[in-house]
């Protein structure tokens, strides 16, 4: 692999996901602390008025992605999704749908029960609010004044020739199932799993954050959103991960901020508490460490999952203390 190869890097879409709806919070068009109904009237057909913006960019919206997963399967199977909305796709429309009047497990801001679903109704919430698609926005907003040209929700026909896919036989590879990776998922514009990109277009990026929210002459976030987005929103929460269970979860609003309950095998023991990260299913890392001024990317292909989904072989959590520790005082 190369330095410029690009990756489907899964769920580190959900931080750039976070940050387009910060941006549409500084324009006045999002309210962190307003209903989701209100952009996405659809989900007025179930029990969801106390669901916030808010607690999508936080997992505590209360829905089970095993609930909804079945009830997807169940109305595909019956041939009731209905027709796809203009200027939504498919693969959208396939897993929003069924959401729309599921019932929640629990009450909104409960428990962070770390999935997708939210992070997809965030990404429908840029479209529509927006006015245009999740990847234009995003080069509008981010990617442009970044310089992030080989960073896409949806595969052009110019980053094809650099994209890195791994075998169909691996885990997460494209004849495994569910692998957020191939044509499937490279015509979509995945809210929460969609975003393709290399290490240098993730480097600007996570340095804009460390930076408060610029990167060279361009500003794309205030500083009050960015140490808003970056600081644990929901302190005290319960949270779950499959079958993994934390006293205190340790989110912001699209990132994982480092506290006092260590995950097996996600973080670097040497780096500091309040650092922010987030994973990637696949063997994908991001880490930024605001104390000693480090932003770092880590990508793993041939990824050993353990029964809870854990990253056996994961090198992140070891390459995180490898540079943490090369810091000269």
């Amino acid at each position: 692999a190369q330095v410029d190869h690009i990756l489907p890097v899964a769920s580190l879409t959900k931080p750039v996901t976070a940050t387009l709806i910060m941006c549409l919070v500084e324009d006045g068009e999002v309210g962190i602390n307003n209903r989701v109904v209100d952009y996405i009237p659809e989900l007025a057909a179930g029990d969801n008025e106390d669901v916030l913006v808010h607690h999508l960019l936080t997992h505590t919206h209360g829905w089970d992605e095993a609930v909804l997963e079945q009830l997807t399967l169940e109305r595909r199977n019956a041939g009731a999704l209905g027709p796809v909305p203009p200027g939504s796709d498919v693969v959208e429309h396939f897993w929003l749908n069924p959401g729309w009047d599921a019932p929640r497990t629990y009450t909104a801001g409960e428990v962070m029960v770390y999935g997708n679903y939210g992070f997809q109704l965030l990404g429908e919430i840029v479209r529509r609010v927006s006015g245009t698609t999740v990847d234009t926005f995003a080069r509008q907003r981010l990617f442009g004044p970044l310089g992030m040209a080989s960073t896409a929700y949806a595969v052009t026909d110019q980053m094809r020739p650099r994209l890195l896919l791994r075998p169909p036989d691996i885990p997460f590879g494209s004849g495994r199932a569910n692998p957020f990776e191939g044509p499937y998922w490279e015509a979509t514009q995945h809210g929460a799993v969609g975003l393709y990109t290399n290490a240098p277009d993730m480097l600007a990026f996570g340095q804009m954050i460390l930076n408060g929210g610029t990167y060279g002459s361009a500003r794309v976030l205030s500083r009050a959103a960015v140490e808003t987005m970056t600081s644990d929103r929901i302190p005290g929460t319960p949270a779950i991960l499959g079958e993994i269970r934390r006293p205190d979860s340790g989110y912001g609003y699209g990132w994982l901020v480092g506290n006092a309950i260590a995950w097996r095998y996600y973080s670097g023991g040497l780096v500091p508490l309040g650092s922010i990260s987030h994973p990637g299913a696949g063997g994908t890392g991001f880490w930024i460490d605001r104390r000693n001024g480090i932003v770092g990317f880590c990508a793993e292909f041939a990824t050993e999952l353990s029964p809870y989904k854990e990253p056996l072989s994961w090198v992140e959590n070891r390459f995180e203390d490898v540079i943490t520790s090369a810091i000269a005082d």
